[in-house]
């Protein structure tokens, strides 16, 4: 997956690269629980963000605690699948 953030420095991160460094999002840095083709979830403490590829885009979804990721994981999964199906 290639992901590009508004300061750029996730651009191009191949999923082994960012299960090994993680990604930074709006100036947090968060480690990689999990990174594969189409998505890529990430945790700082107890806060984290799920990015889910397109075919024209990232959705990128971020919790802060008391929310978790089993409550935001879905809606941006099932929103990934949706716009995929539609052809976004």
């Amino acid at each position: 997956m290639n992901v590009s953030t508004h300061n750029g420095s996730a651009r191009n991160t191949p999923p082994i690269q960012a299960k090994v460094s993680g990604l930074q999002l709006a100036g947090t840095q968060y480690g990689t629980l999990n990174a594969g083709a189409q998505s890529i979830h990430l945790k700082n403490k107890a806060n984290g963000a799920v990015l889910v590829k397109t075919n024209q885009s990232v959705v990128v979804g971020t919790y802060e605690a008391p929310r978790t990721a089993g409550e935001t994981t879905p809606v941006v999964e099932n929103l990934g699948d949706f716009l995929r199906s539609t052809g976004h």
